[in-house]
């Protein structure tokens, strides 16, 4: 028999936008862990770690440092907070409650994660040639770095589809800005910054997941039903 595929069809042919989100973030997590176990896996650096570390760190100069700093200190928590707040409130005013209110779960689970795993697998690494200004013990995951691409996520499921792709832009390059400086001015180790990246995109994945179910529930013909008669 031809004609539309059941919903049966539909599901045997491929996952959901929200179950491979999901599977997604479990990829990433996985990722995220195996970059712990090869950054601390001992007190010495791993030599990649050290060698990307110290290309970076050429990069602050005297001319550069006060730029990078500034950069670095974008994702400090109180931009973090101020920021957040404003998203949410955003998401709130525009109706979307349910974003509003996930947003704040995934920002305070984001940064909560990040700052719970440095306290845990802290551990000091020693870089000789890093002298007296050694990486502090609990810097894996970078909390600037989680904190940045948290911040971007949550942008971006904020901004109206038309305006995505230059908020994208932003979003991209504010990132970029705050990874580089925590790396020249030699704040984190590469694997950290990895790290961090991985923590958010988790929680940013699994939020997206829920948006996508919550709307997939939404438009079910027994949702719309409920919603006319009410």
């Amino acid at each position: 028999m031809t004609g539309v595929p059941t919903r049966a069809g539909r599901e045997s042919t491929g996952a959901s936008p929200a179950r491979r989100a999901l599977r997604a973030a479990g990829g990433v997590a996985a990722l995220g862990a195996l970059t712990g176990m090869l950054a601390l896996g001992g007190s010495r650096v791993p030599h990649f770690d050290e060698r990307v570390l110290r290309a970076f760190n050429r990069l602050d100069t005297p001319a550069t440092d006060r730029w990078f700093s500034a950069l670095a200190h974008l994702a400090d928590p109180v931009p973090y907070i101020l920021v957040g707040v404003g998203l949410i409130a955003v998401a709130w005013k525009s109706g979307r409650r349910d974003l509003a209110r996930l947003l704040l779960l995934m920002l305070i689970g984001s940064g909560a994660s990040s700052q719970i795993l440095k306290h845990v697998l802290a551990e000091p690494r020693t870089v000789a040639w890093l002298g007296t200004n050694q990486v502090g013990d609990a810097s894996w995951p970078s909390g600037h770095a989680t904190a940045a691409l948290t911040l971007a996520l949550a942008a971006m499921l904020v901004v109206p589809a038309a305006r995505r792709p230059a908020a994208a832009l932003f979003a991209s390059a504010y990132v970029l800005g705050v990874c580089t400086a925590v790396l020249a001015l030699a704040w984190h180790f590469p694997s950290d910054v990895i790290g961090g990246l991985c923590v958010a995109s988790v929680w940013g994945l699994l939020t997206a997941a829920i948006l996508m179910r919550r709307r997939k529930r939404a438009q079910t013909p027994a949702a719309r039903a409920s919603v006319a008669t009410d």
